[in-house]
């Protein structure tokens, strides 16, 4: 599951992560470019995902009204069954985790490589100005500055570095048998249909962008290509 969290980046609102409803936040209202937010009906029975223009201003502002809850719901939670949580595109998700890993790396190597070089070179430098200082009749004030430029050079070059190979941790490819990988999109699958809200939500926020309701259509955009 840490795969697909990592596939967003993605920030949840508040308000948005509280709420009981699986798309809060992601609908949009395509006439008004409007957020869509859940309202009862009068009864109380019965809930939608209505265009907040529409409850603002009513009807004869925005045609689109609303879409229910219980149906546009199990329509995405059916889409992403049959689109994303399948043998197929699970395996095509840890390849392209793997290539992104084996690109970091090489980037990784490179950069470490320019680094080290950087820091061998200053390094020396340094230890010649130390040398000229303990050997010659040479004025500190007049190396002085130049030091501490090296210095500050050499602590940024060692900070870089650090960062770098911060970034790197945890990062190993991933291994999966055939078996496991059916046990594991078995297991993505029962989450998303029997998970708690909070972990139905995270599911579904990790392949799509925005629902954009153009009745009698929707337009899902995912920030990840599909299949």
């Amino acid at each position: 599951r840490e795969v697909i969290k990592s596939r967003s980046n993605e920030v949840i609102a508040p308000r948005a992560v509280g709420s009981d409803y699986l798309l809060s936040s992601l609908l949009i209202c395509k006439e008004c470019n409007r957020s869509m937010a859940v309202c009862g009906a009068k009864s109380g029975e019965f809930y939608y995902y209505t265009c907040q223009r529409y409850v603002k201003m009513g009807r004869a502002y925005c045609a689109q009204g609303r879409v229910s809850v219980k149906k546009i719901e199990a329509f995405i939670v059916n889409l992403l069954k049959e689109r994303v949580f399948t043998h197929e595109h699970v395996k095509d998700l840890f390849l392209k985790v793997n290539t992104e890993l084996s690109t970091f790396e090489k980037n990784f190597e490179d950069k470490i490589v320019l680094i080290d070089t950087s820091l061998t070179d200053k390094l020396a430098r340094r230890k010649k100005l130390y040398n000229r200082i303990e050997t010659d009749t040479v004025d500190l004030g007049d190396l002085g500055p130049r030091l501490r430029e090296l210095n500050a050079e050499i602590e940024c070059l060692k900070q870089e570095k650090e960062e770098f190979e911060r970034m790197r941790e945890g990062r190993q490819p991933i291994t999966i048998t055939e078996s496991e990988l059916k046990a594991y999109v078995d297991e993505l699958r029962e989450a998303l249909i029997a998970g708690t809200i909070s972990e139905r939500k995270g599911f579904i926020r990790s392949f799509i962008k925005k629902i954009v309701v153009a009745k009698p259509n929707i337009e899902v955009h995912y920030p990840v290509p599909l299949p």
